[in-house]
């Protein structure tokens, strides 16, 4: 039961300060429970971290799923799985977000590339279905639109490109929906 309260308070301060600002004395103050009870069921804030972002992750894969199974033609389900990701990165919040992407290198590597992989593999398993139902280009390879979505990735950590947003949140949502609908305007 502690353990739960110490993610879920954890959680939330990720959210509102980021990994960086958070200590494991805010957690514990936010708890209401010491450092030895903390220090009995994590190693320490980066193992806590890496827990947070697993669970978000997993829930993610869940909401994605279930998007993809749906009986909507593909461009609603992409509709969909833009609001998911806004709805995600809102949640989350640009501190929280801003450390996963810059921290990638150090503690959340494993996990974010573990998660690529996945999320590469269930999307060339989607977008070959749409594309044998004609809700995509049959004549551009599924690797482009892979490519594409890696080059958004890419942007994100693009510190030239990061300047120009005051909200990494605004940033994230524009490349997003620039790849899906181009510079039109959306309906």
């Amino acid at each position: 039961m502690s353990s739960l309260l110490f993610l879920k308070i954890s959680e939330k301060l990720f959210f509102k300060f980021g990994y960086r600002r958070v200590t494991i004395k805010d957690i514990c103050e936010g708890a209401s429970m010491s450092k030895m009870t903390f220090y009995r069921y994590f190693k320490n804030k980066e193992e806590i971290a890496k827990i947070v972002l697993k669970n978000i992750i997993d829930e993610s894969n869940k909401k994605f799923e279930s998007i993809m199974e749906s009986d909507n033609l593909f461009i609603n389900k992409i509709k969909n799985l833009i609001l998911l990701n806004e709805s995600l990165i809102d949640r989350i919040g640009s501190d929280f977000l801003n450390d996963i992407i810059s921290l990638k290198a150090n503690i959340f590597k494993s996990l974010i590339d573990k998660q690529s992989i996945h999320q590469e593999k269930k999307i060339e398993e989607y977008f070959k279905k749409a594309q044998k139902a004609g809700e995509l280009n049959k004549k551009t390879p599924i690797s482009f639109f892979i490519y594409m979505l890696k080059d958004i990735e890419e942007k994100v950590r693009d510190e030239k490109l990061k300047k120009l947003y005051s909200d990494e949140k605004d940033l994230m949502k524009d490349l997003t929906d620039y790849y899906f609908f181009g510079i039109a305007p959306k309906n």
